[in-house]
């Protein structure tokens, strides 16, 4: 399940997979457009998208690449210093996480069983 913060370049809401939506994945870049159309569900703020209502149109923005690499995402959840001359070199993409109980942890307590299952954040 993905939680999305979506924009119109103007305002910015929240939407969340509220059943699997194909086309979103945790490797979309940063600034992935899509479309949301239909009937869409809001609950608490958060738009609940389902296969049918979106529709994603590709790209990515420069600016946000950096910012929300997967290895600056981890390091900033994980508490640790960030390494701002490692994103964009080879080898140093993504960073790969220790056993899922240590980032459970890190995160803190979840209604479900962090060792099983775990949620990711995209930003879009």
């Amino acid at each position: 399940m993905l939680m999305l913060q979506l924009t119109d370049g103007i305002h910015q809401i929240q939407g969340m997979e509220y059943q699997p939506v194909p086309v979103l994945h945790s490797n979309l870049p940063p600034g992935t457009k899509i479309t949301v159309h239909g009937n869409v569900a809001y609950r608490l703020g958060v738009l609940l998208l389902k296969p049918e209502n979106v529709k994603l149109l590709g790209g990515e923005v420069d600016a946000l690449l950096e910012e929300y690499s997967q290895e600056r995402v981890l390091a900033r959840l994980l508490g640790e210093a960030e390494n701002p001359d490692s994103v964009g070199q080879p080898g140093h993409e993504q960073i790969v996480p220790g056993p899922v109980d240590e980032l459970g942890q890190a995160l803190g307590p979840s209604d479900e069983d962090t060792s099983k299952r775990m949620c990711c954040t995209d930003s879009i």
